[in-house]
């Protein structure tokens, strides 16, 4: 099974944890949105053959339940609004080591600048849906088709996929919306918090997460795994 394919299976679970994890508790869990984590550059992207034009790029900042997160987009064509929050999402975790090798390669120094943020992002979109042999954002079936002069950010995306560590004491954790766009976010055990990094308490995240309750979900699973790029409206 190829890399992407082994991704799509984790997404998928994922999504059907948050479904079954939320048979009546959708309140309580509050997603609040401020903005970008470092500003944004602007990409032309294709994915699947599919091309997504002048996508704002960049991780966001913001609180689960009261407590700092940095987030990442997974969707393509479904929208959040910044400095909005939310109270329909739910947070499971997420298991797929390549991501979470990127977390512990380059998750620290994401917010250094607006290159580095931008970049993190499209490493993560290149993890999730290129399933080649080798990481590149300008090659394959997920690639930057023009980066509107953010070579910088390619370059350093490309660099952090070469030298992903072979290990990583970073989880991970989807936060799921039916309605909204879905995220990742990725933490540290507290015994190992960079005192620079924003870290969620585990129990936080989690707990309303595993309370049970169900959600139809209005957008197909297949449309929630082809896409990984958000649109700001």
């Amino acid at each position: 099974m190829d890399i992407a394919s082994r991704l799509r299976r984790a997404l998928a679970g994922a999504i059907v944890a948050a479904g079954i994890a939320a048979a009546g508790h959708a309140q309580g869990n509050v997603l609040q949105t401020t903005g970008w984590l470092n500003g944004s550059e602007t990409f032309d992207l294709s994915s699947g053959g599919t091309a997504y034009n002048g996508i704002p790029t960049g991780g966001f900042t913001g609180k689960w339940n009261g407590v700092n997160i940095v987030f990442w987009c997974v969707e393509l064509n479904q929208y959040f609004s910044p400095g909005t929050s939310y109270s329909d999402y739910v947070a499971t975790p997420l298991t797929n080591a390549l991501l979470s090798e990127l977390f512990q390669e380059a998750f620290a120094s994401a917010d250094d600048s607006k290159d580095n943020s931008a970049a993190f992002q499209l490493a993560v979109w290149e993890l999730m849906f290129d399933g080649g042999a080798t990481h590149d954002v300008t090659s394959g079936n997920f690639r930057v088709t023009n980066a509107h002069g953010n070579t910088n950010a390619e370059t350093i995306a490309n660099g952090w996929l070469a030298n992903l560590p072979s290990s990583s004491n970073y989880g991970l954790s989807f936060l799921y919306s039916p309605g909204h766009q879905n995220f990742i976010t990725g933490y540290l055990p507290p015994s190992q918090c960079c005192g620079n990094v924003p870290e969620p308490d585990v129990l936080a995240l989690f707990g309303a997460g595993f309370a049970a309750f169900a959600v139809v979900r209005r957008k197909r699973i297949a449309q929630a795994l082809q896409s990984a790029v958000m649109r700001v409206r």
